[in-house]
């Protein structure tokens, strides 16, 4: 004959979950078998967004190559109490087309992935992605030309690993030529 049993014990707080359970098997040929489990969590759940800051040195750039105010320079800033798994800054048109983005993720860092890679990055540590302090933007597009004189509205976020977005950092550069 065959018998089995078992029992378990959930335990809950703000900072810690578990569970401790115990299991028995009777059979026959191989008389007892037990089993025990424990699983843990602890820590808070992560479910605030990253903190985000962003400024620049010059709200007028002439990207004419002559050395004055050539570019943009903005400076962010990302904080979070979970790693950091993307971030983008993105400037649009009048109309609101994208013309340059500068991003980053930790998908955008995954170049080929093998059957092993695939088993190790389950495992392994995940770190934040870097987060530059520093961006320049040119005045160029995507395909590198220069974008026509205007206004261009920039706009900077992050996320954290447990996806929580932060607020859009949001304002305008003004590109002038003349």
């Amino acid at each position: 004959g065959y018998f089995t049993g078992g029992a378990g014990l959930k335990f809950s707080t703000s900072y810690f979950d578990g569970s401790l359970n115990y299991a028995f098997n009777y059979c026959k040929y191989k008389k007892f078998t037990h089993y025990v489990g424990l699983n843990m969590e602890y820590g808070m759940l992560d479910n605030t967004p990253p903190e985000t800051s962003i400024g620049y040195d010059n709200e007028y750039i002439s990207p004419n190559h002559d050395g004055v105010q050539d570019y943009v320079q903005f400076t962010s800033k990302v904080a979070d109490q979970s790693r950091i798994k993307g971030w983008k800054l993105q400037i649009s048109d009048q109309d609101g087309n994208l013309v340059r983005e500068f991003k980053i993720s930790d998908r955008d860092m995954i170049r080929e992935l093998t059957f092993s890679g695939f088993f190790k990055r389950l495992v392994q540590t995940k770190e934040s992605v870097i987060v530059p302090d520093k961006i320049m933007w040119d005045g160029t597009d995507r395909n590198g030309k220069t974008v026509p004189d205007g206004k261009y509205d920039y706009s900077f976020y992050a996320w954290d690993a447990r996806d929580n977005i932060s607020a859009k950092r949001a304002g305008k550069i003004f590109v002038d030529n003349k």
